[in-house]
């Protein structure tokens, strides 16, 4: 199979941490046949591919060097390349357009409403982390036998947890201070 030279350049910068971390790993592991250096090779290498093909998108040398430096990336082409998934595109994080925070006491009708212990937030949440704040104190994602929550960034859902109940449920004039962060 035949692969463009924006992949590979792509599959290369992926595969510079892999080689980074892998190398070394076999290299304390006791592999004297490591490549220590591989992640640097790969760069210099891909640097080279890509000023090559900013300098000319249709060169014939660019199948040699793009092919050279698949076979440089060795045992971290197929990770890299699985990295990178089979298509589409991950729509990055503008912090500008970060929704607006959450600052309440809670009540009947307010966000997250009496007695409620999960909450589904705007689709405009999905990918943010969270900071959230409970009556002036920071809570934690731990469970250290007392009041925590979990998150999850993808369905954008909070949930209040607690090791006593019904504590974890939002009670009457409790203040909630929820912000988003990457």
């Amino acid at each position: 199979m035949a692969y463009t030279t924006p992949q590979i350049i792509q599959w290369a910068k992926i595969a510079q941490p892999l080689a980074r971390i892998g190398e070394t790993k076999r290299w304390s592991n006791g592999d004297t046949s490591a490549d220590v250096d591989l992640d640097v090779k790969l760069y210099m290498t891909r640097l080279d591919v890509e000023y090559a093909y900013a300098q000319n998108a249709d060169s014939a040398i660019l199948f040699s060097m793009g092919n050279y430096l698949l076979s440089l990336m060795g045992i971290y082409f197929l990770e890299a390349q699985g990295y990178s998934g089979g298509g589409g595109s991950i729509t990055p994080i503008n912090p500008s357009n970060a929704p607006q925070f959450y600052d309440f006491e809670v009540s009947a009708s307010s966000f997250i409403a009496t007695g409620v212990i999960s909450k589904v937030f705007p689709s405009s949440w999905a990918g943010f982390n969270i900071l959230f704040v409970r009556n002036s104190i920071t809570q934690s994602l731990v469970n250290q036998g007392g009041v925590y929550y979990s998150w999850d960034k993808l369905t954008t859902t909070l949930t209040l947890l607690a090791n006593d109940p019904p504590y974890g449920a939002a009670q009457e004039t409790e203040l909630f201070q929820i912000y988003p962060v990457l």
